[in-house]
């Protein structure tokens, strides 16, 4: 994870908001699950993306549009540098 605060948080927020609002303001995962995948080791921390990841894609009902499922599946992507510009 960066330190440094840009844009890329701001894409990341965004699926945050955009997540809430297609699932009837559930969270896409918990915070605590989320900073402790960020603090574990190298070699766990994949794995526990990777969970993470899964269980946000298994998230979302019938409901959501796929369109709108797609724009915050990339926005909520943990590399920084994969997910969308705003630019």
């Amino acid at each position: 994870m960066q330190d440094k605060y840009n844009m890329k948080h701001d894409v990341w927020m965004l699926g945050w908001l955009l997540f809430k609002i297609c699932n009837q303001n559930k969270d896409p995962f918990l915070w605590d699950e989320y900073w402790n995948a960020c603090e574990s080791k190298s070699e766990d921390k994949q794995e526990r993306y990777k969970k993470l990841r899964r269980e946000l894609e298994e998230l979302p009902g019938p409901e959501v549009l796929p369109e709108a499922r797609d724009i915050y599946l990339q926005m909520l992507v943990f590399d920084p540098l994969q997910r969308p510009s705003i630019q």
